[in-house]
């Protein structure tokens, strides 16, 4: 005899927001998971690292990644070899670090790479940040008319 039982919807729906939760907040990506295994990672969760340890990081990832056609671009390694906050020194000598993600990206078309040399020229203003507790310690520009 095989026993059967049926789950109410709610306890479903339930069950079902948790799989999700936990795939959203839980699963990483290959390339999150070889960042984590190469930078170390401050308090709030953030990989952090120099420009040298981006270039070694590189390495290692391609070598572990034969497959990977650079021809066909490289966002694949960017992703996986780019710290979250990386090694800057403000423009008034502290040392710190700089958000990645607030780092200007490649312009896509000719009218975003004129906007682009537009705000270089202008300068363009990021936040350094002390890499454990995340105080803003200075400011690096990027560009301007001292550049």
């Amino acid at each position: 005899m095989q026993a059967s039982f049926k789950l109410a919807p709610s306890v479903i729906a339930v069950l079902a927001a948790c799989v999700l939760a936990s795939c959203l907040f839980g699963c990483e990506s290959e390339q999150e998971a070889f960042k984590r295994s190469f930078f170390p990672v401050n308090s709030a969760g953030l990989t952090y690292g120099s420009a040298l340890d981006v270039d070694g990081a590189r390495e290692r990832y391609i070598e572990a990644h034969p497959e990977i056609d650079l021809s066909q671009g490289d966002s694949e390694v960017t992703e996986a070899t780019t710290p979250d906050l990386l090694a800057a020194t403000s423009d008034d000598g502290v040392d710190g670090y700089i958000m990645t993600e607030k780092l200007p990206g490649d312009p896509a078309t000719p009218a975003e790479a004129l906007e682009l040399t537009r705000r270089y020229e202008e300068g363009i203003f990021v936040d350094v940040y002390d890499a454990e507790t995340m105080e803003i310690i200075g400011v690096l520009t990027l560009g301007g008319k001292n550049d």
